[in-house]
């Protein structure tokens, strides 16, 4: 997760417009948005924001999947997102990846109709973790030192992008 991410799910209306308002500019703030059913999520960066009003017919509040259905509020022209606590975020201007920023009407507009749901970003435990280097732990003898590694790859003219980890290192655990 980074700084910039709103994890709706576990702030409220308040802490992400007060985060969309911190990182105005650089780095801005984003989330995850699917667009239609069976359709990969993108992460649309968030402009301007409000903290919404409640709904009025709130005495069953959606659960699941509906809980997290992007509405569009006439009345008001924005977009409104349920947070993880129940209070609503309205998003007034927003803008997808390669594409101008637009306000809050002209994205429901491109929708055509198809449903829109924010989704939470994995975290860094449920992305597969990258091949490890050494045996797992219990094997003395490594298959692979990570300090050959980096040698081979000077020999070759390779440019290594990141360091091997330190010795002792697994992956998910944290520091």
């Amino acid at each position: 997760m980074t700084d910039a991410e709103l994890r709706l799910d576990s702030l409220s209306a308040m802490q992400a417009h007060n985060k969309v308002r911190a990182f105005a500019g650089w780095p801005g703030t984003w989330t995850l948005i699917r667009m239609g059913d069976g359709t990969e999520p993108v992460r649309a960066k968030l402009l301007h924001t409000r903290v919404g009003a409640p709904d009025m017919d709130d005495s069953q509040p959606p659960t699941g999947e509906d809980a997290r259905r992007v509405s569009f509020a006439r009345p008001t022209n924005a977009l409104r997102l349920r947070c993880g606590d129940g209070s609503i975020l309205e998003v007034t201007r927003l803008t997808l990846p390669g594409k101008k920023p637009v306000d809050a009407k002209a994205f429901w507009n491109g929708l055509n109709g198809r449903p829109a749901w924010w989704e939470v970003a994995p975290s860094p435990q449920e992305v597969e973790a990258p091949r490890q280097l050494c045996e797992p732990s219990g094997s003395s003898t490594p298959t692979h030192a990570p300090d050959a590694t980096a040698r081979s790859l000077k020999r070759s003219g390779a440019v290594a992008t990141e360091a091997p980890p330190p010795k002792g290192f697994k992956w998910g655990d944290t520091y």
